[in-house]
């Protein structure tokens, strides 16, 4: 699980800042050095993003079982006379 301070909110700043680090990687103009650091920074926004992302697809797969078990199957019968009209 994501540490507590991390929110689905976070996701798209994080990303943000990834994308960034990237580009500041493929341009070619940054020290080895510097290289390593961004590297690192993004495996460590990677890894959280990731971790986001879980959380997201296990939140929206509750809601689903949830929706799905709050609403009463339909009859088979009524699916081909909405496909009908």
């Amino acid at each position: 699980m994501p540490a507590k301070n991390e929110t689905l909110g976070q996701f798209e700043e994080k990303l943000a800042e990834l994308e960034d680090l990237v580009k500041a990687l493929e341009s070619g103009d940054t020290r080895l050095e510097e290289a390593v650091k961004h590297f690192e920074r993004g495996m460590k926004l990677s890894q959280s993003c990731e971790k986001l992302l879980q959380q997201a697809s296990l939140r929206v797969e509750q809601l689903s079982d949830q929706a799905g078990a709050a609403t009463p199957p339909r009859p088979a019968g009524n699916a081909d006379e909405e496909s009908q009209a």
